[in-house]
């Protein structure tokens, strides 16, 4: 079992900087996606009733927590982003809110969930299956733990494969490379999954290059800039002066013990 964690550990070994990344590009990111909106219509399809709590894992701007909001009468946030927990302290200002600035594996507490969320976070955390055990132990017994990613041949992750190496390096992880279904059923006995679709419509070739540093987590000045100019070039010459477009397909994994 300690060989098994190492090997997954290292596998999800994530640069963390991409709490603190340029948050214009990040905002820019979410303004030409549906994403949010669509995996918050999954999310309230699925549950369907009224919950007594949640825990939400990095919460972002908390605008997917906002519009599951109704649905829950009480709501835990855990956010490590400085830039992001200021967002969260504007949004959501009434007292159904709990709002925690530090990273879920600093975090403890008794209190048992109904609901756990982790929308497009849990790839950053240290440790996952310790974390993933930590997870399980927090929730009700007929609680869940909900799990959200982009599906691993979706658009945007081919379009992110398409430079990594030259952006990131040769030895540079792809999150193509794990399975988080796979890495889940190491914890949970059952794990539904759904899929849907969102989109990611970029205006053109110089907005793309200018939220690189969200995209692969590395602030622009450590790009090269004739890494920029061989990429410019070979965006233009297959997007020209078009937008960008891209399905951002997404997975949704209910977990439940």
């Amino acid at each position: 079992r300690y060989i098994m964690f190492c090997q997954i550990n290292k596998i999800m070994e994530r640069n963390p900087t991409i709490y603190y990344s340029n948050s214009k590009s990040y905002e820019n990111f979410i303004k030409w996606s549906n994403e949010k909106s669509r995996i918050a219509f999954e999310i309230n399809h699925y549950l369907g009733k009224r919950y007594s709590n949640l825990l939400d894992i990095g919460a972002g701007d908390g605008t997917i927590t906002e519009m599951v909001a109704s649905i829950f009468d009480s709501i835990i946030i855990v956010e490590p982003g400085t830039t992001n927990f200021k967002k969260l302290q504007e949004r959501l200002i009434s007292d159904k809110f709990q709002l925690i600035n530090k990273k879920f594996e600093d975090y403890s507490t008794d209190n048992k969930f109904n609901v756990v969320l982790a929308c497009h976070s849990f790839k950053f955390l240290k440790n996952p299956l310790v974390q993933l055990d930590k997870i399980k132990k927090m929730l009700r017994e007929n609680g869940m733990f909900i799990h959200l990613d982009h599906q691993r041949q979706n658009d945007f992750l081919k379009f992110y494969e398409a430079y990594r190496e030259k952006i990131l390096g040769s030895d540079s992880k792809s999150p193509l490379s794990y399975n988080y279904k796979d890495i889940l059923a190491k914890v949970f006995n059952s794990i539904e999954e759904i899929s849907f679709s969102s989109e990611l419509v970029i205006p053109n070739v110089e907005d793309a290059i200018s939220i690189f540093d969200f995209i692969y987590d590395i602030h622009h000045k450590d790009i090269p800039k004739k890494i920029i100019h061989e990429i410019r070039n070979d965006l233009y010459e297959k997007y020209k002066n078009d937008e960008i477009r891209m399905n951002l397909q997404q997975t949704m994994h209910i977990c439940t013990l």
